[in-house]
């Protein structure tokens, strides 16, 4: 009896200690905000996965930062429903180069857009406000949803589509998306010339939703506790080391060269088909609530690449004449059905030739420069391009410069 009291102590003090130290690990992370990152994310019926309202921490997958998400679910600062008075309110949509995970939020795309349009309308009393709708692997498709069902109630009157051409196509087409959310996506099909919503997203999501009670309460537990979030993104670091993960199997593959000459395949050609019709009914949606829309090619890695040389060479390799097809595609087609599109590849590159600076990673040795996203440079660079054409072309900025 003695033995077993013993031993019952010793369980009940190895636990005490156990949760001791899982008390301090809590109280440290709090206070230092904790490491996470797919946490930031909740699914969501209309759009599949949104940014989670009011969430915060550290992320370390690009650059160590703290990331805030606002009330509203957006990588921003808080922002009323109704516009301040005297003030061009601007909406961002896009994908992860837009959220801007790896930069601190006054080094993002949009705020550097606000702060460029600020000063162009300096002296005429008028404010600007850049909303950013940014969230991580969205398509144009959910970057629609996200219009119709978030940005709009805050009224833009101006509002900046961002596609990024290195894999936006392939987030649009259902066969040919290579992402694990492939499931949760959202994509439109084409029945003729309308566009129709493939809403099997929704089951999945569901499906996921319903699963047992242990995982929903581990969910619950890494939502609100830091130490089970380091926890699990601690074995999601070394799982593949003891479990080999299936790789994904695509209905149709897609090589790095079909992104940069037309398309050779059937299933290109209607992925190609899918994406503009997405691009003209989000601008569409757009002028139908008064607002001025513009589309905005970002730049992927090779095509910024500062060796001339080391460009040329790569372009090549893949037996495309240049890197720019799909940006000179998506300009076609706005001169067709006259809708505003700005390019940044080609005046990017040219830029990073002239300056032999790197436009994209550089913060943590496993993300040099040249992969990952847009650091500070890349961001301030393509904002500029984009303002510019702003001040000089919107008709919005020019009637609230004639009515100071």
């Amino acid at each position: 009896m003695a033995e077993l009291s013993r031993r019952r102590a010793r369980v009940v003090l190895v636990m005490a200690a156990t949760l001791l130290a899982a008390g301090i690990c809590e109280v440290a992370l709090r206070n230092i905000g904790g490491v996470f990152d797919d946490t930031f994310m909740q699914p969501d019926f209309h759009r599949g996965w949104v940014l989670r309202p009011g969430f915060a921490g550290w992320v370390n997958s690009e650059n160590i930062l703290w990331v805030h998400i606002n009330a509203d679910g957006m990588r921003d600062h808080d922002h009323p429903i109704a516009a301040p008075p005297r003030t061009v309110r601007v909406a961002v949509l896009g994908d992860s180069f837009m959220q801007g995970m790896n930069v601190e939020l006054e080094k993002t795309f949009h705020s550097f857009v606000e702060q460029r349009l600020e000063q162009c309308l300096a002296a005429t009393g008028w404010r600007v406000e850049v909303l950013n709708f940014g969230v991580s692997g969205y398509g144009t498709a959910q970057e629609w949803l996200t219009y119709t069902h978030h940005a709009v109630k805050y009224r833009p009157d101006v509002v900046i589509l961002a596609v990024y051409t290195e894999n936006d196509l392939t987030d649009n087409y259902r066969p040919l998306n290579r992402d694990e959310f492939v499931s949760r996506t959202p994509y439109f099909t084409l029945d003729g010339d309308t566009l129709v919503l493939d809403a099997r997203f929704r089951a999945a999501l569901a499906h996921e939703m319903a699963r047992p009670w242990w995982r929903r309460a581990r969910v619950w537990l890494q939502e609100r506790v830091r130490v089970a979030q380091l926890v699990y993104d601690g074995w999601g670091a070394i799982r593949p080391w003891f479990i080999a993960e299936p790789e994904a199997t695509l209905e149709v593959e897609f090589d790095e060269e079909d992104l940069y000459r037309p398309p050779q395949r059937a299933e290109l050609r209607e992925a190609w088909r899918v994406t503009e019709a997405l691009i003209l009914a989000l601008a569409r949606d757009v002028e139908r609530n008064g607002s001025e829309p513009w589309v905005v090619t970002l730049a992927n890695s090779p095509q910024v690449e500062p060796d001339a040389a080391a460009r040329r060479q790569f372009a090549e390799g893949l037996g495309a004449g240049s890197l720019f097809y799909p940006d000179r595609r998506i300009a076609d087609l706005g001169r067709a059905h006259g809708l505003r599109v700005i390019s940044l590849a080609e005046p990017m590159a040219e830029y990073a030739v002239r300056h032999q600076v790197n436009l994209f990673g550089g913060y943590l040795r496993a993300v040099p420069f040249g992969s990952g996203h847009w650091n500070e440079h890349g961001n301030r660079v393509g904002a500029n391009l984009v303002a510019e054409r702003l001040c000089a072309e919107s008709g919005v900025l020019a009637r609230a410069a004639r009515r100071q």
